[in-house]
């Protein structure tokens, strides 16, 4: 018969069992502190409810983002806003871009009196200078004329400021025939005929001084090249 000594077995008493600590106090425990001042947190809140309600008031919403990413209000929770409106609010960066840009051009507008109901409007000009939104939406109604300005007018009206890129000395290197320098300075005399056509002088001596520095740019670019 085998004996509780010849099994090596200690018949000393156990200390009683005691359950682990609750889930819960475990992850509150290691959860970051909050560092938002009161006006922070009320600031946060009063955003996070305007972003609840986007469907109803869309440009609200991009200024709401863009309160909350401009004051870092996300960084109790999140180490980034990018990740803040993918956890929080399932948006992805080209939906919070466009919200807030958006919203930022009508901020630009505002002031002198132009107001934007719709998002499609106000996307060509995201992503323009303060100057050059402003300059095409007044373009805009021009062509517009009196009627509803549309979201194709004003895609018309911010072409030439997006369609336009002088060249530099680095981007001639794999150039031939002078096509691209040639296509380029014919874009930028027709900006100036259409500022002159339009009766904006400022605009056309503007876009002139452009011209001549791609000239000149050009021309360094081609005698280096000799």
């Amino acid at each position: 018969m085998t004996t509780p000594n010849q099994l090596n077995v200690s018949l000393a008493p156990q200390k009683p069992w005691t359950p682990p600590a609750p889930l819960d106090s475990m992850f509150e425990s290691a959860s970051p502190k909050s560092d938002l001042t009161d006006t922070e947190q009320k600031r946060l809140e009063a955003s996070e409810k305007i972003i609840s309600n986007g469907c109803k008031s869309m440009f609200s919403m991009g200024t709401a983002l863009q309160i909350i990413r401009d004051h870092k209000l996300y960084r109790n929770l999140y180490s980034s806003f990018e990740d803040y409106c993918r956890i929080r609010w399932g948006f992805g960066r080209s939906h919070i871009n466009r919200h807030i840009g958006a919203a930022h051009v009508v901020q630009v507008l505002a002031p002198i009196g132009s107001k934007i109901e719709s998002e499609s409007v106000a996307r060509p000009l995201v992503g323009l200078t303060d100057d050059q939104i402003v300059n095409s939406y007044q373009a805009a109604q021009r062509l517009a004329g009196g009627k509803p300005i549309t979201a194709k007018i004003v895609r018309q009206a911010a072409a030439e400021f997006k369609s336009v890129k002088l060249i530099t000395p680095e981007a001639t290197e794999n150039c031939t025939e002078g096509g691209v320098f040639t296509e380029a300075a014919t874009k930028l005399i027709a900006r100036i005929g259409r500022a002159i056509e339009h009766d904006s002088t400022a605009k056309a001596l503007t876009t002139l001084d452009k011209l001549i520095e791609f000239l000149q740019t050009t021309k360094k670019s081609l005698t280096h090249e000799k």
